[in-house]
């Protein structure tokens, strides 16, 4: 079927002995869908190749999961147990993450970024944060200790910051509602890495979990990020979580309230 619908619309095009126009337009429409569709698969390719590029980036410091309880904490050790539990296959590992705004000082250049907890002994199990580092210990059990933070090296350029340098990070306090207090400490410079994408290399920092907790005087995480193993079917875990929330087992791993 396929040979006779080739050699149909061969004839047709190679048609010139009794009248040439149609010969002609069929000619002419043959090529212009030819070159549209060639234009319409570039067009498809070079977008694909964009957005498998971007993928790839954001996989790097993405997890494959992230489990979010909105306006509420997450237990992250309890929860991290209790999927294990569950999940035991199909989960390799997860980590505990909270996000939020600081402001930096550097010789009185100041800028806002957003700074992220996590937690250093898992966090390397679920993203591939420590490819992205590029100057400073790749370890971020070792980089996160104490005060220590890793930035973007967009930040790092704009502050002219280098590994082992002080900065402040000033943080907003509550309790005024016409007035805006700043609480300042000090972090040091321990990592700088470099994901590709400039809304993460110039605006997001990283800091250990329990730095994150006592700077902005809270307890608990805002996301669980999960690292799957291989192979999985991300669906079918997708639909195993919303049966194991239906039936209400996350439940006694939320904080109600944040606590102080």
């Amino acid at each position: 079927m396929k040979n006779l619908t080739l050699s149909l619309a061969w004839k047709y095009i190679r048609f010139k002995k009794k009248d040439k126009n149609i010969s002609l337009m069929m000619k002419i429409c043959f090529f212009g869908i030819l070159i549209g569709t060639f234009a319409l698969m570039l067009s498809l390719i070079i977008t694909n190749g964009f957005e498998k590029t971007i993928h790839e980036k954001l996989q790097g410091i993405s997890a494959q999961i992230i489990i979010k309880y909105p306006n509420k904490k997450l237990d992250a050790e309890n929860l991290r147990t209790m999927l294990k539990q569950e999940f035991n296959k199909e989960i390799k590992d997860c980590s505990g993450s909270s996000l939020g705004q600081i402001i930096i000082d550097k010789d009185k250049k100041q800028g806002l970024i957003i700074i992220k907890g996590i937690e250093p002994q898992f966090e390397g199990n679920v993203t591939n944060l420590t490819s992205k580092i590029i100057w400073g210990n790749k370890d971020i059990k070792e980089s996160l200790q104490n005060n220590q933070i890793i930035i973007g090296h967009k930040i790092a350029e704009s502050f002219n910051l280098k590994i082992g340098d002080t900065i402040s990070l000033l943080i907003p306090e509550s309790g005024s509602k016409t007035k805006i207090y700043l609480s300042k400490i000090n972090a040091t410079i321990s990592g700088i890495f470099k994901v590709g994408i400039d809304d993460y290399d110039a605006s997001l920092a990283f800091c250990s979990l329990n730095f994150f907790n006592s700077t902005f005087d809270q307890k608990g995480v805002d996301q669980i990020a999960i690292k799957l193993n291989e192979p999985c079917n991300q669906f079918k875990l997708l639909s195993l979580f919303s049966f194991s929330f239906y039936k209400n087992i996350f439940k006694r791993f939320f904080f109600r309230q944040i606590g102080h």
